[in-house]
């Protein structure tokens, strides 16, 4: 998983509230995508995009978040 140093921690979850605020979405919801995405290897800009990608389809779509965060890493 990602291995920041506390300013960068704290940066990332400052723009992860960004993400939930903009996408409509809680934190605890998008904290769970950016986990899985984060978790394929993923970067800190790169997590945070497809988190963002990830909560805009669920949203557009319709479906449960973490079903769209599936379909976008299938």
């Amino acid at each position: 998983m990602l291995n920041l140093s506390s300013r960068t921690l704290r940066m990332f979850s400052e723009d992860l509230v960004k993400v939930a605020g903009s996408t409509g979405q809680t934190f605890e919801v998008a904290a769970k995508a950016a986990t899985e995405f984060s978790r394929q290897g993923l970067g800190v800009q790169e997590t945070l995009k497809r988190t963002r990608d990830a909560l805009n389809l669920s949203r557009l779509a319709g479906m449960d978040a973490t079903e769209a965060v599936t379909d976008l890493t299938a």
